[in-house]
């Protein structure tokens, strides 16, 4: 659960306990300033679940007797609520740019991650020369430029957006089953640092559970 006192929204997040294609941050509610409960559905729990889900996938968001579902559809929603869109149209559509320029690559990328982090079965070896290490240099090479050309630090010039959120939550699974990746990259790896070292979730991403996604 993330708690606020300050702010009281009706809202519940629902995510899944087993791995889905993207992964949804789930500490953007902390960032948000926001009140919400943290629903998971498990493999036993998802059929009785999925005629809610509008898209019948997850995650979804539960807003005042609404459902939303769809990860990017989300994090923009939420995004726009509480102004983590970017300081105009542009740099609203560079977040979009980041996001879906990531969103491109995560198939193949999560091919390998899946299986080094147990969930599944494959050649190892094969998966991380020809799935993971070519997409995520394609991916790890542009988030660099990208960072090299802002001010603040963050994808765009005015600082955090939604995008960071994500792309940062994504960053950390690439990081945690290919360790070697922070070397070759430190640009994404103090980029990481730097979102999570944000007061608003600071004290979440350091005492939440570890997992490798």
């Amino acid at each position: 659960m993330w708690y606020n006192k300050r702010r009281i929204y009706k809202k519940t997040v629902c995510c899944t306990d087993h791995i889905t294609s993207l992964t949804m941050v789930q500490y953007k509610l902390n960032y948000f300033d926001a009140r919400s409960l943290d629903f998971r559905v498990n493999q036993e729990t998802w059929p009785s679940y999925k005629p809610k889900a509008p898209t019948g996938k997850l995650p979804n968001i539960h807003f005042d007797g609404k459902v939303l579902s769809e990860t990017g559809a989300i994090l923009r929603y939420l995004g726009r609520k509480y102004d983590l869109i970017g300081a105009n149209e542009w740099e609203a559509a560079k977040a979009d740019e980041v996001y879906d320029h990531y969103r491109d690559l995560a198939e193949p990328i999560r091919k390998y991650t899946i299986v080094a982090a147990g969930y599944g079965e494959g050649d190892l070896d094969h998966l991380y020369k020809e799935s993971f290490t070519p997409n995520r240099n394609i991916v790890f090479t542009y988030l660099t430029d990208v960072l090299s050309k802002s001010k603040s630090g963050f994808i765009v010039d005015s600082g955090v957006t939604w995008a960071d959120l994500f792309i940062v939550e994504n960053v950390t699974t690439l990081l945690n089953v290919d360790p070697e990746s922070a070397k070759t990259y430190p640009e994404v790896a103090a980029y990481q640092e730097r979102v999570y070292s944000l007061p608003q979730i600071k004290t979440y991403v350091g005492t939440r559970k570890f997992s490798k996604f």
